[in-house]
């Protein structure tokens, strides 16, 4: 909420008139600040979450479970965004505006560490993403074993028609 939202409500609400340097200080010296907003889906319901949670963990155990997440980076991916400086100055950090080539990294993770690994150039693509699966198939054992091949159906949430 925006400090003249803020104002308005108190406003409407109590009949509170109050500028906006005083709400910032209010707010300042009550121990707030301005931080980047978390985007948190609207749709997500936290006892859904909690009961998809339990069910999983009744029916398979830490050793079982494999967790593949796609991360890519490039030459500007080290780069903060935010910095301090004097009051009224700016700050100025000289870096690459040119991206360069980017590289995507697609892990698979157990609780012994990564199983496997793909490196590559580029974007995993839906044809890339299925050779990986294939690849990492070869270091699983079957069901119910430690790392076992049983991939469960929601595990295969990828844009494609390969997987169905």
């Amino acid at each position: 909420m925006y400090l003249d939202e803020i104002r308005r409500e108190l406003d409407e609400r109590r009949g509170v008139l109050a500028s906006t340097p005083t709400l910032w200080r209010i707010l300042k010296f009550s121990g707030y600040t301005l931080k980047k907003i978390t985007k948190v889906a609207i749709e997500r319901d936290a006892r859904k979450r909690a009961q998809f949670r339990l069910n999983y963990a009744r029916l398979y155990r830490a050793d079982q479970l494999i967790f593949v997440d796609e991360s890519s980076f490039d030459r500007r991916t080290p780069y903060r965004r935010r910095g301090w400086a004097v009051s009224g100055r700016r700050v100025y950090k000289s870096t690459f505006f040119v991206r360069g080539r980017r590289y995507s990294l697609l892990p698979a993770l157990a609780s012994t560490g990564i199983i496997y690994a793909k490196v590559i150039e580029g974007s995993f693509t839906a044809l890339r993403f299925y050779a990986f699966i294939e690849a990492l198939l070869t270091r699983m054992q079957p069901f119910p074993a430690p790392k076992p091949y049983h991939i469960p159906w929601h595990a295969l949430f990828f844009p494609s028609t390969i997987f169905t």
